[in-house]
């Protein structure tokens, strides 16, 4: 039996996040700096006798397929399927089982929903033998997620699936423009034995953060462009000090960054996140903040080296996840196992 396995990598944005919602990018320029990690979603799609079917492995939900109905859990699965199905083949169904598998859950700041869309996306391109190039997946992506599916969020985690490595990404309007950057050995080295990764225990609304930011960007007008220009000027300041090792600099700028972001939404902090925070500062942290969206999920830290072995005993105490991450250089992929 012939499958087609895909899988695409998650995210963390150092600098930013925020500024690449549409409502922002559409008017002024958008900046962005992330990085793909070695967390992943997965896809296997398999060809069927009859009827297609929708499963999620992580989320325990399974559902078949049925034009008819447009009530469905699974909204991304059925998305992609009803993309290629109209573009590809001529409106007609075509017999496929889509698993997915995501090693964190949606909502929980990595990009999770959207890599696993451009994952699904891979997939399905393979089984109808499409070669979409990297900008072309991850600009189709956008559109199923973001404008077919409805789901509230910014344009640069479809970017980071589809590219892989460590990206500037800069979008105005319809332009877009990637900036591969290369770590110095000496930043890496410090960047990787610093980084400290961990998951508060709950995954939140990303689109409801979202659509709080959108709902600010209109009401504070001037003032609310003035912190999303700030945090693309830093964007810009970020990549020197990462292509200059000046690791001080950029302990700076995060902490700098984080004030700033926590300003676009009340609802991407709250005290007992502030708490933890501060506590965790005290014990050795130099910066940090929370991934994506806010308002829970994973944050992202650097710590003095001798401090890494209290924090995490703090951290195991509190019985708080820490995640064992690296960056990587990995990309969306598929291939294909077996004949049909």
């Amino acid at each position: 039996m012939q499958k087609i396995l895909s899988k695409s990598p998650l995210r963390i944005s150092f600098a930013g996040g925020g500024t690449d919602i549409k409502e922002y990018f559409s008017k002024k320029k958008s900046a962005v700096i992330n990085s793909t990690i070695n967390l992943y979603c997965y896809c296997e799609i398999t060809f069927n006798k009859k009827d297609t079917v929708f499963v999620s492995l992580d989320k325990g939900l399974k559902e078949r397929y049925r034009e008819s109905s447009s009530k469905t859990n699974l909204i991304i699965h059925r998305a992609c399927y009803e993309y290629f199905k109209s573009k590809y083949n001529q409106n007609k169904d075509y017999n496929v089982t889509i698993k997915s598998y995501s090693d964190v859950p949606e909502g929980s700041g990595l990009g999770t929903s959207s890599s696993l869309t451009v994952c699904i996306l891979k997939g399905l391109a393979k089984c109808f033998e499409i070669n979409f190039s990297k900008a072309r997946l991850a600009k189709l992506a956008y559109k199923i997620e973001r404008e077919i599916c409805g789901i509230s969020g910014g344009v640069q985690d479809f970017y980071a699936a589809s590219y892989g490595g460590t990206n500037l990404f800069e979008f105005h309007g319809n332009r877009f423009k990637r900036t591969k950057i290369t770590m110095p050995d000496l930043f890496r080295n410090e960047f990787e034995s610093s980084l400290l990764v961990i998951f508060l225990g709950k995954s939140r609304n990303s689109s409801k953060i979202i659509d709080s930011q959108k709902e600010s960007l209109l009401k504070s007008g001037k003032r609310y462009m003035d912190f999303m220009k700030e945090t693309v000027d830093a964007v810009y300041k970020v990549k020197n000090t990462i292509l200059t090792s000046n690791f001080e600099k950029f302990h700076h700028l995060i902490n700098r960054l984080w004030k700033i972001k926590k300003k676009f939404s009340s609802e991407i902090s709250n005290s007992e996140i502030d708490i933890l925070y501060e506590k965790l500062r005290d014990l050795g942290v130099r910066s940090g903040k929370l991934s994506g969206a806010g308002g829970g999920g994973f944050m992202f830290m650097f710590t003095n080296f001798d401090k890494k072995r209290l924090l995490k005993d703090y951290l195991i105490k509190r019985n708080i996840s820490i995640f064992n991450v690296y960056l990587t250089n990995d990309c969306a992929e598929s291939h294909v196992y077996g004949r049909r």
